[in-house]
């Protein structure tokens, strides 16, 4: 089992993404019928033959063999992209607005930087406090005649 699915699983998905009949598929791969609906219910594979026919008529054979869909537009992903699309893929609407935020946000580089001028201090009590800046009382400053 590869992704979730097994063979003939993915078979008879990429028929139906394919917007086939199992009679149509049958004759695209020049099997009968019965034997295309034995390959779906997975008491019988299909052969190289098989395969090669449906490669042929632009059936997706690369997803029913290995759970991995072709991409024609990047053919060559490394497998960091690869494993990038495959979770962006499988990610809800959310995750991939939020995949997409960050990615466009890091490509644009460092945001804005906020300058803080003169002597800035702040001071924080109790439990896990953090403190900044000084602590305690400032000297008065000394002021010119």
């Amino acid at each position: 089992m590869i992704n979730g699915l097994l063979f003939f699983e993915r078979l008879k998905e990429a028929r139906k993404e394919r917007g086939w009949s199992q009679a149509e598929a049958a004759e695209v791969g020049g099997v009968s019928r019965e034997y295309w609906g034995r390959c779906e219910r997975g008491s019988s594979i299909p052969g190289g033959e098989v395969l090669a026919a449906l490669a042929a008529a632009d059936f997706d054979v690369m997803f029913v063999l290995t759970g991995k869909r072709r991409d024609p537009c990047s053919p060559n992903l490394t497998a960091e992209e690869q494993t990038m699309l495959d979770y962006f893929r499988e990610a809800s609407k959310e995750v991939r607005r939020a995949a997409l935020g960050a990615l466009l946000g890091a490509a644009s580089g460092p945001g804005p930087t906020v300058r803080i001028g003169g002597s800035n201090s702040q001071h924080s009590t109790g439990a896990n406090a953090v403190n900044i800046g000084s602590i305690g009382e400032t000297p008065p400053s000394k002021r010119r005649k």
